[in-house]
C-alpha cells in the first residue's frame, strides 16, 4: 500500500500558468509535498520517494503543476534559460564521458530533470479541464 503525506503552504497573488495568454492572476497557492513507497521491480528494495506540486486557484481558473518542471520548461522555452539549459547539459555529458559518472543522476543533481510532466488548467467559467501530457519529449 503506498502512503501519502501531504504538506500544504498557502501564499497569495502569484501568476497560474506558464502559458502567457492564459495567465489570471492567483488568490491562492497550495504547495504539497507527497512522500510514497516504491518497490524496485528488480531488486525488490523499497525506497521513499518525494513528488512536488502546486495548485494555484484565480479568479477564474486554477493551475496544477509540478514546480520543477515548469522551472525546467521555463530554462527550455526563453533564449538565455535555454543556453544556460544547453551548456548544464554539455558539461553533464562531458563529466560522464571523462569519469563514467551516472549521467542521469548528474542531470537531477543539476536541477533540470523534469519529474513530472503533467500540468493541469480548470476554467471555471467554462467547466473545461486542459490537462498537458509530455511523452518521450512530444507535448499533448
Amino acid at each position: 500500500m503506498k502512503r501519502l503525506v501531504f504538506t500544504i503552504g498557502l501564499i497569495a497573488v502569484l501568476s497560474l500558468s506558464s502559458y502567457a495568454e492564459e495567465r489570471p492572476l492567483a488568490s491562492l497557492k497550495a504547495q504539497y509535498t507527497a512522500w510514497h513507497k516504491h518497490r524496485n521491480e528488480k531488486t525488490g528494495d523499497i525506497y521513499q520517494k518525494e513528488d512536488k506540486f502546486i495548485l494555484q486557484i484565480g479568479n477564474g481558473a486554477s493551475y496544477y503543476y509540478d514546480p520543477q518542471t515548469y522551472f525546467v520548461d521555463s530554462l527550455q522555452n526563453d533564449p538565455n534559460g535555454s543556453a544556460i539549459y544547453d551548456s548544464a547539459f554539455k558539461d553533464a555529458a562531458r563529466e560522464y564521458r571523462e569519469t563514467n559518472k551516472d549521467l542521469s543522476k548528474r542531470r537531477k543533481e543539476q536541477g533540470l530533470i523534469k519529474p513530472r510532466s503533467d500540468e493541469c488548467l480548470r476554467s471555471f467559467a467554462t467547466n473545461r479541464i486542459t490537462l498537458w501530457h509530455s511523452n518521450g519529449g512530444d507535448k499533448h
